[in-house]
């Protein structure tokens, strides 16, 4: 075959590569459990497979329901089903809301979240998302009102093991919802990319099968 169809298919399917979507590793990650009436409250517990951990008082993490509303306050709208957690009453910084999770060392990683604050409260969400195994911590900031901001975080784990994913409120009310942890998409063939790579495939063999019968051809007209 020619190296120009060999060209042509390498370029197709460079083009129409599709991601391998991968299962979502973490648990509850929009919240959905355990039911919250209006807005549920609570620290240094467990609760839908996430372990809160604050202060005391009412200066803990809780479920709260979408678009929930009080005292010239208004949550957001939930960004994945009915409920969100809100990491931090009253803008208290430093709590946080953790989930044990298992990676993979030399594995690539995306994390998607969504972030918002409260319609009301002037504070700028901020939240310190952390991963152990070598990834380490980054920080998260979005508008001062309840808009989500959808927000990704590509890492590489560096060793294998089981660690801590937390969301730890740093300033602002913190709103977090639709939580996504997955191994990084993995480019695969499209059918029509697949198609058309056969096509250019047979159309370089017939090029090629045409210019050995011209071949043949000219030697016998010698």
């Amino acid at each position: 075959m020619s190296r120009l169809p060999v060209r042509l298919t390498l370029a197709i399917c460079a083009l129409c590569t599709t991601p391998m979507a991968s299962a979502n590793m973490v648990i509850n990650g929009d919240f959905e459990s355990p039911n919250a009436v209006t807005i549920s409250c609570y620290q240094n517990s467990v609760a839908g497979s996430w372990t809160s951990f604050g202060p005391g008082g009412n200066l803990g993490s809780g479920l709260v329901e979408s678009g929930y509303s009080t005292a010239g306050l208004t949550w957001p709208v939930a960004r994945s089903g009915t409920q969100g957690m809100f990491v931090n009453y009253k803008d208290f910084a430093g709590t946080k809301v953790a989930q044990t999770i298992s990676l993979t060392a030399n594995t690539s990683y995306q994390l998607s979240f969504s972030l918002a604050g409260i319609n009301g409260d002037a504070g700028v969400p901020s939240v310190d998302v952390t991963l152990g195994n070598g990834v380490g911590t980054r920080n998260f900031t979005s508008a001062a009102n309840a808009s989500w901001s959808d927000l990704t975080w590509n890492f590489t784990a560096l060793t294998t093991g089981s660690t801590i994913l937390s969301f730890t409120a740093m300033g602002g009310p913190v709103n977090i919802d639709a939580v996504v942890l997955s191994v990084s998409p993995v480019p695969e063939l499209s059918p029509s990319a697949m198609m058309a790579a056969g096509l250019v495939v047979l159309g370089g063999l017939a090029l090629r099968r045409r210019s050995l019968n011209d071949r043949v051809s000219a030697t016998r007209l010698i």
